[in-house]
């Protein structure tokens, strides 16, 4: 057992790991981690990096973790077991991953992770290296150019031209005020080559006896037909959070806003059927459930007092009869 945890390469992380474009094997990332699992290689080595990097394994540790790993997984699996492998996974990655730091005291945005205090008035704490946080950002530009590049995608958005649709009648988000307000008068997503989001977070708990929790950020096509749209392929994942803080979503969404002025400006993007062309996207709702919703409003927590988003009660505690 010895010889399965003998180092045969040194590690070293920096943002460069961290942004490439994949010259070959491009499915890599999204085969399953294990013959029918239900998680994918790209998804378990993100939150598998998360981990090593959030509490500083060394690379000796990192490959120790691996082999744990690859010994107790189902024959088949598709994990790296060694450093090197391991390294060149996010070097080759096909999408850029972007990381971006905040305080670990008051969880406010960073410009970098050299900064050596908190620049916040509320804060203005002393940092040191190893307390710098982040997050990760999976940048939408890059992955919608991968997306509208796929034989049938662009075919795949001109749903909203062909179905038939009835006054009076709500079947999809089409129907909206908000979405025909894009649409009518000639307007933006009246153009085949436009379109919008819905985007979704939520907490969810890395492990069921730890305190830590990931936050996903998800962008859904509103464009296209329901069944497809809410297919994993299809569904854009824009960013992580990672650690023991709920986020603070003026610092987890301030990157997403800058990329969502960049897309409402327009991005270049090629599809087989149409050529070279001008995409445009915008971002019109947000679904969550009520926790979340709170974090994302900037409001009190649902079940807290002058809670209610509609009037001005404060509310009352009420004890409730056990069976």
């Amino acid at each position: 057992m010895e010889s399965m945890f003998n180092s045969d390469a040194e590690l070293h992380f920096d943002d460069e790991c961290f942004v490439g474009e994949r010259e070959k094997n491009d499915e890599d990332e999204d085969q399953p981690l294990y013959p029918e699992a239900p998680i994918s290689l790209g998804t378990f080595m993100l939150l598998f990096t998360s981990f090593t990097m959030k509490h500083s394994l060394s690379s000796d540790g990192i490959l120790q973790l691996l082999n744990i790993f690859s010994y107790v997984l189902p024959k088949g699996h598709t994990l790296c077991t060694s450093l090197y492998d391991y390294k060149k996974f996010f070097t080759n990655l096909r999408n850029p991953l972007v990381k971006h730091f905040y305080c670990p005291h008051c969880l406010g945005y960073l410009k970098s992770s050299a900064e050596l205090k908190c620049p916040y008035s509320g804060c203005e704490k002393e940092l040191n290296d190893n307390e710098v946080m982040y997050f990760l950002e999976m940048p939408v530009e890059s992955q919608l150019k991968i997306l509208y590049a796929q034989t049938g995608f662009y075919e795949k958005l001109q749903h909203r031209f062909r179905r038939q649709s009835r006054d009076g009648i709500y079947e999809d988000v089409y129907d909206g005020s908000l979405y025909k307000s894009y649409w009518e008068n000639d307007g933006p997503l009246s153009k085949p080559e436009n379109i919008s989001f819905t985007f979704n977070t939520d907490g969810a708990p890395v492990f069921k006896s730890s305190k830590v929790s990931i936050w996903p950020l998800f962008m859904v096509i509103n464009e296209l037909p329901y069944k497809l749209r809410m297919l994993k392929e299809h569904m854009i994942l824009a960013g992580l959070w990672f650690g023991p803080h709920k986020p603070n979503m003026g610092t987890y969404l301030s990157p997403f806003l800058d990329c969502f002025k960049r897309l409402h400006e327009g991005i270049q993007c090629f599809a087989p059927s149409l050529g070279t062309f001008m995409c445009k996207a915008y971002l019109l709702f947000g679904t969550a459930d009520l926790p979340a919703r709170c974090l994302l409003c900037n409001g009190v927590q649902y079940n807290g007092s002058f809670s209610c988003w509609k009037c001005l009660q404060k509310g009352e505690t009420a004890k409730r009869d056990t069976m």
